[in-house]
């Protein structure tokens, strides 16, 4: 008697697919943003409509106003789903991690330590931006400081994929950079 009840998984599935737009039709394009529903989870079994649904994400930006506007629309848009289908909704979203600021003379002196220890073919500097959540942001927001990264590609030991990829292997020929880099930034550094 599906008409007797409120289906929560048809008000997840809209939720999904219309938060998709916010990006794409609240954000600048030239800003960096991304909405990702990661998790769904309803019911128990193949002949009941369940009670509730859990919707669990991630939002990622590089502007704190984006974040802020991001979340307002989230919530505007499961208020509405939920009152347009008579059921009711409970967010609980929170705020992560701030971005990771590298301050130019803390970058400056990370660029020649690294010089030190790699080839100039082997530094990339400026590195890309990345949208992911680093505990060494609440560091540069109290002192000044520069976030690197110790790159082990190697494609011979079929050393290619990133660390959150499940076939992550480590080059442990990297391990000598990676163990050098900060001793020489304590010997060394003036910043």
């Amino acid at each position: 008697m599906p008409h007797l009840t409120v289906d929560p998984i048809i008000i997840a599935a809209e939720f999904v697919n219309a938060a998709q737009s916010i990006v794409s039709r609240s954000t600048n394009p030239l800003e960096s943003a991304v909405v990702s529903i990661t998790q769904v989870h309803a019911g128990t079994t193949h002949n009941v409509i369940p009670k509730t649904a859990s919707i669990t994400g991630t939002v990622r930006t590089f502007n704190p106003d984006i974040q802020k506007m991001i979340r307002a629309k989230l919530e505007s848009l499961i208020d509405g789903l939920t009152r347009a289908h008579g059921a009711e909704y409970n967010l609980n979203y929170l705020e992560g991690y701030p971005v990771t600021y590298n301050h130019p003379e803390s970058s400056e002196t990370v660029r020649r330590m690294a010089k030190m220890l790699v080839e100039p073919d082997q530094l990339i500097f400026p590195a890309t931006p990345t949208l992911g959540g680093e505990d060494f942001a609440y560091y540069t927001q109290q002192i000044p400081g520069s976030f690197l990264f110790i790159g082990s590609r190697n494609e011979e030991k079929d050393c290619i994929y990133s660390p959150h990829d499940p076939r992550f292997q480590l080059d442990e020929d990297a391990m000598r950079t990676g163990m050098a880099m900060p001793v020489l930034l304590a010997l060394y550094a003036k910043n």
